[in-house]
């Protein structure tokens, strides 16, 4: 996962030097870069007006391969735009396919150990508590540096997501 602040003044998400030159180059690291947070708010504010085609491709482009929010729906009109090559939308599709392959997600479960994880051993009150722990930490640290926390419906209760999942 790319960090949400900025590396030498860009997006670390969409900083071609940290993901592509530093990180896959230098260190050898193939690994899959995704981002979590929803909002565009980690994404690049392009010159262009901050249009999210712009931020997409930008992000895309550097080597941020998945995006769990809805910014990359506009990768097509940046294709389109001709912000972008197809070929640097492959690259992240065989990346994104190949970690997949990887984990077993195209396995039957049974074949793969990921799959006999229960949720109650990684969803319990010990780290509920841990991460409200965590959260709170981060709160008062951005607190003290006049930093706006991250807003609350970026931390999701945990009891929903235990519903969402059945």
């Amino acid at each position: 996962m790319c960090s949400y602040n900025r590396v030498d003044g860009e997006a670390a998400c969409a900083s071609p030097r940290l993901l592509g030159d530093i990180l896959r180059k230098q260190w050898g690291f193939p690994a899959t870069w995704f981002r979590l947070r929803r909002g565009g708010r980690y994404l690049p504010r392009p010159q262009s007006g901050g249009q999210a085609s712009a931020a997409a491709a930008l992000a895309v482009k550097a080597g941020t391969d998945l995006d769990c929010g809805t910014e990359y729906r506009s990768l097509i009109p940046a294709l389109e735009q001709k912000l972008i090559a197809e070929a640097a939308i492959d690259t992240s599709v065989r990346r994104l396919l190949t970690a997949r392959f990887r984990l077993g997600m195209f396995d039957p479960p049974e074949r793969v150990p990921y799959a006999r994880i229960p949720y109650s051993a990684v969803d319990f009150a010990a780290h509920q508590g841990a991460g409200a722990r965590s959260r709170a930490q981060i709160h008062r640290a951005a607190e003290k540096l006049g930093r706006p926390a991250a807003a609350q419906e970026d931390h999701q209760d945990p009891s929903r997501n235990r519903a969402q999942r059945g």
